[in-house]
């Protein structure tokens, strides 16, 4: 009978594992020292900083296009062509 061979997961170490302890210090300090607390916590800031960053965009590529930014009700933002002074057309 032969003996079975246990392979072990690579440990995280270095500067990765310092990271990873910082933000759990900081959860910590914050009181929050439940994991799945700690981890919707980091998924609702993901996913409440992606619209964040579409809205910092389309007002970038207006300033680049010289274009007005329009945003409906739902956060929908479209550049809107401008004239030289500065009106929709």
């Amino acid at each position: 009978m032969s003996v079975p061979t246990i392979t072990m997961a690579p440990v995280i170490t270095g500067d990765l594992k310092n990271k990873i302890d910082r933000v759990r210090d900081a959860f910590w300090s914050g009181d929050i020292s439940n994991p799945l607390e700690v981890i919707e916590q980091i998924a609702y800031l993901l996913f409440s900083r992606r619209p964040d960053e579409l809205q910092t965009r389309a007002e970038w590529k207006a300033h680049i296009t010289g274009g007005a930014l329009n945003c409906d009700i739902a956060d929908i933002c479209k550049i809107v062509p401008t004239d030289s002074k500065g009106e929709t057309k």
